[in-house]
């Protein structure tokens, strides 16, 4: 989940289908690239809800070698139509929505056509 000074996420580990651990981060170029560094190279893949500024969480996660999918916002019901909505809630079902293979994505055009 983003907001104007923090990005929030959730690690989930796939195969004991569980959250692993859940952050938060200052929305600065520097400070994402350090958490995600973890993440790095390793087949991670990374969901982002749609927001002012998908985009450049888009390319900075996709720089990390991380697979990046955007949530279709008028396609997962699943937080829509939440009676409870946290970012925590939200990023935790994202995770198991795009654990589960279900996870509604939004087209994301390629850099050279942006």
């Amino acid at each position: 989940m983003v907001h104007f000074s923090a990005v929030i996420w959730c690690t989930f580990h796939l195969l004991f289908a569980k959250i692993i651990n859940r952050c938060k981060v200052n929305n600065d170029r520097k400070s994402i690239k350090r958490a995600l560094s973890p993440y790095a190279q390793d087949g991670s893949k990374a969901v982002l809800e749609s927001g002012w500024n998908w985009g450049l969480l888009y390319d900075m996660f996709s720089d990390c070698d991380l697979e990046v999918k955007v949530a279709h916002p008028l396609k997962v019901k699943a937080i829509a139509e939440a009676k409870i909505k946290t970012d925590k809630i939200s990023a935790d079902i994202l995770a198991h929505l795009l654990r589960a293979d279900l996870m509604p994505e939004c087209y994301v055009r390629g850099k050279s056509s942006q």
